[in-house]
């Protein structure tokens, strides 16, 4: 079986067009979702446990919507859909999967910074991860937090939960400070 990867192409589908807009023929977001999910399992062996679109895309060659493939492991990755032919009521796209979304390190480092002044009612000097934290519920960066007097402690970010696009995270600060410089 393969495995989703970075630019995958996933080979084209055809589906029917659901119906009009003001004059323009329209796929809507359920159909481009399907047809992406059937795409995706018939290329490669795998049906992603969900694929959000959120606008409806017209029926003209080139358009694309880009959207959110959850896969079985609880990934998130960017899918670009784009209409590759217009064959009457019929569309043909082409889905291209991306590299597996991150949260940026700053968000996480002020997003902890926030939570922990909330917490001891105290704001870090800094917080400082050496990565963007992957976005799946349970995945976890360290980072080290530097107090205003200057200690440094290490602490580890867990991403608890996903609501589109806000999250929410759990911070645990180890008990004792890391050596000195």
């Amino acid at each position: 079986m393969r495995r989703l990867t970075s630019g995958t192409a996933i080979g084209l589908t055809l589906v029917a067009l659901a119906g009009c807009s003001i004059g323009k023929k329209v796929v809507h977001t359920d159909e481009i979702e399907q047809s992406a999910k059937t795409a995706l399992a018939k290329k490669l062996g795998q049906t992603p446990k969900s694929i959000d679109c959120a606008h409806d895309v017209d029926a003209k060659v080139g358009a694309s919507e880009r959207c959110i493939l959850t896969a079985a492991t609880g990934t998130r990755i960017g899918l670009t859909a784009t209409v590759k032919a217009v064959h009457g009521d019929r569309v043909e796209f082409d889905f291209l999967v991306g590299k597996p979304l991150a949260i940026g390190k700053g968000v996480v480092e002020r997003t902890a910074k926030e939570i922990l002044a909330r917490k001891v009612g105290q704001t870090p000097k800094s917080i400082d991860c050496p990565h963007d934290l992957d976005a799946k519920v349970g995945a976890s960066e360290r980072c080290i937090l530097t107090a205003t007097d200057g200690t440094r402690i290490g602490l580890t970010v867990t991403l608890k939960a996903l609501h589109g696009n806000r999250a929410d995270y759990g911070v645990l600060v180890d008990k004792h400070p890391l050596p000195q410089k």
